[in-house]
């Protein structure tokens, strides 16, 4: 296992791990909890410097072990792997959002019983964050899936 495929799969555990917190924070039940801006924003800086601190401590670890047995840190494939994987983890927020924003017209335009109201929580800034937050980790997560399988898979060009 290459040093960047082995940061890519600890970076996602880490991500995962994180997206785990965030959501025990600002849910309850699977249903957004409504929580004071303060509460919110200090979540939304505890899970900025976690994840600052665990993608650098990731980084930083295995690049001292690999420059410590003199491995390659990343080739061309690499580079390969990591712009596939970042074109498609931008895919799912696009289609996320756009998701989103089609099921927030269309509880306006077209309400029906199989479009359930008050779905996405769009009618409080708490549902409103929490929401584009984990649409973020989304994407890391799908950016890292990516990346992985195409290591393991062989899917680097």
């Amino acid at each position: 296992m290459s040093q960047t495929e082995l940061r890519t799969w600890a970076g996602l555990a880490a991500t995962a791990a994180i997206f785990a917190f965030w959501l025990m924070r600002m849910t309850s039940g699977w249903q957004v909890v409504e929580q004071p801006a303060a509460t919110v924003f200090g979540t939304i800086v505890a899970v900025t410097v976690l994840m600052i601190i665990a993608h650098s401590l990731i980084a930083g670890t295995i690049a001292a072990f690999g420059a410590a047995f003199g491995a390659i840190s990343s080739d061309e494939r690499d580079l390969i792997i990591e712009a596939r994987a970042e074109r498609w983890g931008g895919f799912v927020v696009s289609a996320l959002v756009v998701t989103m924003a089609l099921h927030v017209t269309g509880e306006s335009a077209f309400p029906t019983p199989w479009l359930p109201a008050g779905l996405v929580p769009f009618d409080s800034a708490t549902g409103f964050v929490f929401l584009m937050i984990s649409v973020v980790f989304v994407g890391e997560i799908a950016t890292g899936l990516i990346k992985g399988l195409s290591y393991r898979l062989g899917w680097g060009g």
